[in-house]
C-alpha cells in the first residue's frame, strides 16, 4: 500500500507538478502527496480518493484516523473504485473505523469481486465457507473461491485445496487438491507446502507413473519448506518420510526387517499409495528370508486379501497358506 502511494509518481506528478523538488526526502514527500490527494479527493476523484483514505489509515503525511480513512474509501467505494470497495468491506469486517458488521462487509466484498477483485473473491468466499454475514453455503464459498485462486491468490488456492480433499462444496478429487495445494505452494504459502507433502507422503492424487523415488524427492522437499516457515507439525512427518525412505533403499539391498518394514508402508499407505498387492510382495521378500513378523503378515494378507471372494479353491488355498505361516511363527518364536 505504501509504495502505491509514495512511489508512483506518475499519478502524484498529474496532481502535483512541484512534487520533483523535494529531493528524496520521504517525509516531506508524503506531506506534500497528502495534500494532493486531498485537493483531488475534494474535486471527486475515486483513485486521490482511495488514497487519501490510505494515507489516514497508514498516518503517511497526516496523523492516522481510522474514521477518516473510512470517510474517503465510501467516496471512492460509491463511485465503483474497486480496491476502495475492497477495503470498506475489510473495515466492516474487522470493525476499522466503523461498527463492525458482517453483512455490510459481504455488500462491499461482494460489489468488488463482481469486478474481479482477487482479494474480495477470496474474503466473499470465505464469508460463504463459514457463514459470515451470509447463510453458510459451501458450492457458493468454493465458486468465489474458484475466481480468485486463478487469478493467483495464494490462500485461495489453499482454501479450493483443502475442499477438494474433503469434498466440501464440492465433488473430492484428490488429483484437483493436489493440484491448487502446488501453485499455492509454489508461491510460498507455508500450508499448502505442508498439505502437498503430506499429499505425496500417503500417495494422494499423484500420478503412479512419477515413480517412489519421484515422490520421496517431492514429500521432503515440501514438508521441508513447510519447516522452514515454522509449520511445527511438518517435523513429524519429514522424518517418517525420511525413514520410509531409508526402509526403501535397505529393503531393495536385501535387507528383511527393511522389507517387512516396508511392506508394512504399502499396506497401510505411509510414505506411498496404498497397494496392499505391493504389500505382499515386500512380506514375501522378508518372509522367505526368515522374518517371522513378515510370515504373520503374509498370512494374514492371503486371508484378507482372499476371504471376501467366495472362490473355493482360492479360499481353500489361502487357508493352508495361513496355517502355514502361523505355523512358521509359531516355530520361529
Amino acid at each position: 500500500m505504501i509504495d502505491r502511494i509514495l512511489n508512483d509518481l506518475l499519478f502524484l506528478r498529474l496532481f502535483c507538478p512541484t512534487l520533483s523538488l523535494l529531493g528524496g526526502d520521504m517525509h516531506k514527500i508524503a506531506v506534500e502527496a497528502e495534500k494532493c490527494y486531498r485537493k483531488a479527493a475534494e474535486q471527486g476523484n475515486a483513485e486521490a480518493q482511495w488514497r487519501l483514505g490510505l494515507c489516514y489509515r497508514l498516518g503517511i503525511g497526516i496523523p492516522k484516523d481510522l474514521v477518516e480513512a473510512v470517510n474517503w474509501y465510501r467516496k471512492a467505494a460509491e463511485q465503483g473504485h474497486v480496491d476502495a470497495q475492497y477495503l470498506l468491506g475489510a473495515c466492516y469486517y474487522h470493525g476499522e473505523g466503523v461498527s463492525e458488521d458482517e453483512a455490510e462487509a459481504v455488500n462491499w466484498y461482494r460489489e468488488a469481486a463482481g469486478q474481479g477483485h482477487a482479494g474480495a473473491q477470496y474474503e466473499l468466499g470465505d464469508c460463504y465457507f463459514n457463514g459470515w454475514g451470509v447463510s453458510e453455503n459451501e458450492a457458493e464459498a468454493v465458486s468465489w473461491y474458484c475466481k480468485s485462486a486463478e487469478q493467483g491468490h495464494s490462500v485461495a488456492q489453499y482454501n479450493l485445496g483443502n475442499c477438494y480433499l474433503n469434498g466440501w462444496g464440492i465433488a473430492q478429487n484428490l488429483a484437483e487438491a493436489v493440484n491448487w495445494y502446488r501453485k499455492a505452494a509454489k508461491q510460498g504459502h507455508a500450508e499448502s507446502q505442508y498439505e502437498l507433502g503430506y499429499c505425496y507422503f500417503h500417495g494422494w492424487g499423484i500420478q503412479k507413473a512419477w515413480g517412489i523415488r519421484k515422490n520421496e524427492a517431492e514429500t521432503v522437499k515440501w514438508l521441508r519448506k513447510a519447516q522452514e516457515q515454522g509449520i511445527d507439525k511438518a517435523v513429524d512427518l519429514l522424518q517418517r518420510a525420511e525413514t520410509v525412505a531409508s526402509n526403501r533403499k535397505s529393503a531393495e539391498l536385501g535387507d528383511a526387517e527393511a522389507q517387512y518394514q516396508f511392506g508394512n508402508c504399502y499396506l497401510n499407505g505411509e510414505g506411498v499409495t496404498k497397494d496392499p498387492e505391493e504389500a505382499v510382495k515386500w512380506y514375501r521378500k522378508a518372509a522367505r528370508q526368515g522374518s517371522a513378523k513378515a510370515q504373520y503378515q503374509l498370512g494374514n494378507c492371503y486371508f484378507k486379501l482372499n476371504f471376501c471372494k467366495f472362490n473355493k479353491p482360492l479360499f481353500q488355498k489361502s487357508l493352508r497358506a495361513v496355517f502355514m505361516h502361523f505355523q512358521v511363527f509359531s516355530i520361529s518364536r
